[in-house]
């Protein structure tokens, strides 16, 4: 019986990617070359597109693709046998990139085919019903749903439950040699050690009044990752941009020792221009020029983003850029301040974190009565229009400078033992009210926003 294939939709599958390379953002997680192209040609066409766009750039013209072929020989000879760009060039040409989503339904309606006749079912003839153009992949699959489980995870739907704790002695051993800990939170060691570092899958939420600071924490958490630990990330702000954010992280970078310069020279100078003598000057830009030689921080303004947007931007930083943590300030719902939509928001964060194996830091607003609230009793129920997030948290905070008049009733818990607040100093109370890492201990820090200056001075107790 003649192979059960559609060459031509495959072509033009693999021509839309070509032509508009960011729609693999939402296609290529659904996308298996394995069993979705027929014709080796697209097969290898489609493998060579996602290296090239995972690894090497997310624009596609000919001398970049040549470049990237020419690097492997097996690649080369291939590309030839196919007709080089030129071929590749007619194929991106017949193809309407907006006709994406019909291309790919075909294809995949004859993949799963393929797989089903393998198996010995009479595959074949549905292809000969009347209503085959009109069918949808899922509608193959329902056809033969009784074999749904060895067959449907080639369109990304089917899981097979797993049996906890067959796996116990392998995860241990695994676990002895690479403990389940991600990136510090900087110098924060208290931080830190509750939650095991910002793990991959896993995200928290931040909370603090408006004006509060929430940014310039994530700022300090943001340019760590960067800079010092240099591991590519994420930073999508809607209420700071690029200049704001930048500022915010040259300042960090002068003030704090954990960067290495320990510069005093608050962010109000740096943008004013502002230099006590020439010395000062060119220690300043020696650092900005640090900052540019090891930044791995991408930046979005996303003022302006749906979460049709958001998701398309994240994937493709994740996808192309090798991102591994994001940072998103503030979040919140699109248009709209009614609480299903932050809830969807933070939703769909979560979900990306998982789908992607990516770590997630996000910022919320508190309500503003929460100024009337002591620092030590701030709860999800503070938080601006949605508590219902603390359900979709893996770890939540919330911090609030304690009035100094209150300094008499808290004490700072450390190795030196139970500390004084310093009437002279400025202190935040970290509220840990979710977390599923382990314990929740509050945390006290020293803050000076001019300098944004984030030190964790201890754990937090009462007099």
């Amino acid at each position: 019986m003649e192979e059960i294939k559609n060459i031509p939709m495959e072509t033009l599958l693999i021509g839309s990617l070509y032509k508009n390379p960011d729609l693999y953002i939402e296609f290529g997680s659904l996308v298996k070359s394995k069993y979705d192209f027929a014709e080796q040609m697209n097969k290898d066409l489609y493998d060579w597109f996602e290296v090239y766009y995972k690894t090497q750039s997310q624009e596609i013209n000919e001398n970049k693709f040549n470049i990237f072929i020419s690097q492997d020989e097996d690649k080369q000879k291939k590309y030839k046998k196919y007709g080089g760009w030129k071929s590749l060039q007619s194929i991106i040409e017949l193809s309407d990139d907006g006709d994406i989503e019909r291309y790919f339904d075909i294809v995949k309606k004859y993949s799963l085919l393929r797989e089903y006749s393998k198996k010995g079912f009479p595959a074949g003839k549905i292809v000969s019903k009347n209503n085959f153009d009109t069918m949808k992949p899922e509608d193959i699959v329902a056809i033969f749903r009784y074999n749904l489980d060895s067959i449907q995870t080639i369109i990304g739907g089917g899981k097979t439950a797993s049996v906890l704790g067959k796996n116990a002695v392998d995860k241990l051993k695994e676990w002895k040699n690479k403990p389940d800990i991600g990136l510090e939170f900087a110098d924060w060691t208290r931080y830190t050690d509750q939650f095991r570092g910002l793990r991959k899958k896993k995200i928290i939420f931040d909370g603090m009044l408006s004006n509060a600071g929430k940014s310039r924490k994530l700022t300090y958490i943001a340019s760590y990752f960067g800079l010092i630990k240099k591991v590519p990330i994420l930073v999508l702000m809607n209420e700071m941009d690029e200049n704001d954010i930048l500022a915010c992280m040259i300042t960090t970078v002068l003030n704090n020792k954990i960067f290495g310069h320990n510069i005093d020279k608050v962010e109000r100078e740096i943008v004013l221009g502002e230099y006590k003598n020439a010395i000062e000057e060119k220690s300043v830009f020696d650092v900005a020029e640090w900052v540019a030689e090891n930044t791995n921080v991408f930046f979005l303004e996303m003022s302006s983003y749906s979460d049709k947007d958001l998701e398309r931007e994240i994937k493709k930083y994740v996808l192309g850029r090798g991102v591994e943590y994001i940072f998103y300030d503030t979040v919140k719902g699109y248009k709209t301040d009614n609480w299903e939509g932050l809830k969807q928001t933070a939703t769909l964060l979560k979900d990306l974190c998982n789908e992607l194996n990516i770590g997630g830091y996000g910022t919320i607003q508190l309500t503003d009565d929460t100024i009337n609230v002591k620092p030590h009793e701030m709860s999800s129920m503070n938080i601006a229009n949605a508590k219902q997030i603390k359900h979709l948290a893996d770890m939540m905070t919330f911090e609030k400078q304690i009035d100094k008049s209150e300094y008499d009733k808290y004490v700072i818990i450390n190795d030196f033992g139970e500390i004084p607040l310093d009437i002279k100093k400025k202190y935040y109370y970290s509220r840990i009210d979710k977390n599923r890492a382990g314990s929740k201990f509050d945390i006290i820090f020293e803050v000076d926003l001019d300098r944004n200056i984030w030190k964790e001075v201890g754990y937090a107790g009462f007099r």
